[in-house]
């Protein structure tokens, strides 16, 4: 049992090797194509198999001078188990869709592929699909590029809700920004996003992104009126709390000083909308 353990375990950051085949996109459009029509057993064929596995494993080991060999038993426990984990994302896909509206009437918006930094036969996938007016987001992350074409090696996930047509309505709508002895603004919602983050961990980055001028922190006493200019990423945890608005970040336009901004700041800061 170690020694699986330990063959599986320097096998999977190696497994996503260069193999041809067709494109990220084109699996994009192929798995919307069978979640639509319900077909898991389709989807579930595109699951990496035993031949796929040892395909990757020669084309890995041609070129690192740490040579992966499980055994034959090895790579079948590593398939099986895989395919247990991609069919239960498949069919947890399948269900959120249902529950939101339905496949039969959905649309495929867009195809998002990041592809490896280390390889480019390494991707994810991101599938922007519309069902009854709003979109959703799902992953296909771990693709590795076989043989046979793109296969998973991981299981897929339902990310969730990414644009309901109702909150169109707010663009350039007044807000008031709560007052509570400041707040931080960013040029851009990545940045924004970071200096959350790092806000713990290491002040001193979010200070050098103030200095930078990259994020601005501005103190006040009371509130503040803003327009809204855009609205951002929706977060999972605002759309499933009705008393929040689901994304994360706003960009309004503010004065203050005197100047007029247009920055990024947290949507937790909005007190009200006008």
């Amino acid at each position: 049992m170690y020694k699986f353990r330990y063959a599986v375990a320097l096998l999977i950051p190696f497994l996503l090797v260069a193999c041809g085949g067709n494109t990220p996109e084109s699996f994009g459009e192929t798995v919307f194509s069978h979640l639509k029509s319900n077909n898991d057993e389709e989807l579930l064929d595109l699951t990496a198999n035993k031949d796929d596995y040892f395909a990757l494993i020669a084309e890995r080991n041609k070129t690192s001078e740490e040579q992966v060999n499980p055994t034959p038993a090895d790579v079948e426990r590593l398939t099986r188990k895989n395919q247990r984990k991609v069919k239960k994302g498949i069919n947890d896909i399948i269900a959120y869709g249902k529950m939101n509206g339905g496949w039969d009437d959905a649309l495929l918006v867009d195809v998002e592929v990041k592809q490896s930094e280390k390889s480019p036969s390494e991707a994810d996938v991101y599938l922007r699909v519309q069902i009854s007016d709003k979109h959703y987001r799902v992953l296909f992350d771990d693709l590795a590029k076989s043989e046979r074409g793109w296969v998973m090696t991981d299981n897929p996930r339902w990310i969730g809700l990414v644009y309901d047509p109702q909150y169109d309505t707010l663009i350039g709508k007044e807000l008031t920004i709560n007052a509570n002895g400041g707040f931080l603004s960013c040029k851009t919602a990545k940045d924004l996003g970071y200096a959350q983050i790092m806000a713990k961990a290491d002040p001193e980055a979010v200070m050098k992104m103030i200095d930078d001028k990259r994020c601005m922190l501005v103190k006040m006493e009371s509130g503040m009126t803003a327009t809204i200019e855009e609205l951002g990423d929706y977060h999972s945890d605002n759309v499933n709390d009705p008393s929040r608005y689901p994304f994360s970040y706003v960009k309004v336009k503010f004065e203050h000083d005197g100047q007029q901004y247009s920055q990024w700041i947290l949507s937790d800061r909005v007190k009200s909308i006008q």
